[in-house]
């Protein structure tokens, strides 16, 4: 009994584990909108409780959720729970910003765009994003939901002015990128 034991042993440490990325490795700069000066402190958030706090330049950093396994990979409705999360912008004095996830385009680490491979790494540059202040009345609504697929800016564009992310430096604007 115990040499099957062993080989059982030895085959099970033989299986190379795998890596699904759940998430895309997201970065970027948090920016006041009327003053055009970096929020530090800001908490930066996937719905899925992956988070960042800015730094003193507004910068933050959410790595990639990674999902390990060597047998069985994740089940359909736990890709569906990253899929359709939120990105969150929560800062204290700002309104509430929150992109869907699924509508940011993402790039591998060659810069070329990706369509939601689960095997490689993905990654999102946010460049800067734009918090505004809440209103001194109090209204009600307190919140910048961004909906929709967000789109590469073109050269005319300005971030502050339109929601939309740079331009990763292996694509141009001629190509035409693919949609999901």
């Amino acid at each position: 009994m115990k040499p099957y034991l062993i080989l059982i042993c030895v085959s099970m440490m033989g299986c190379q584990q795998k890596v699904e990325y759940m998430t895309a490795e997201i970065k970027g700069q948090v920016i006041d909108r009327m003053t055009e000066q970096p929020i530090s402190n800001v908490k930066v958030m996937y719905s899925s409780g992956d988070f960042d706090i800015s730094d003193e330049k507004g910068q933050f950093l959410i790595p990639p959720a990674e999902y390990h396994y060597r047998v069985s990979p994740p089940k359909r409705y736990e890709y569906g729970y990253y899929n359709y999360s939120s990105l969150m912008f929560m800062a204290d004095g700002y309104k509430l910003k929150s992109y869907a996830v699924g509508d940011l385009p993402t790039i591998n680490a060659t810069g070329e765009r990706t369509v939601s491979s689960y095997e490689e790494k993905r990654y999102i540059d946010m460049g800067k994003v734009y918090l505004t202040a809440k209103d001194a009345e109090g209204a009600k609504v307190q919140e910048e939901y961004i909906e929709g697929p967000i789109a590469y800016c073109q050269p005319y564009q300005s971030q502050k002015t339109t929601e939309c992310i740079p331009l990763p430096a292996a694509l141009s604007h001629t190509q035409e990128p693919h949609t999901e």
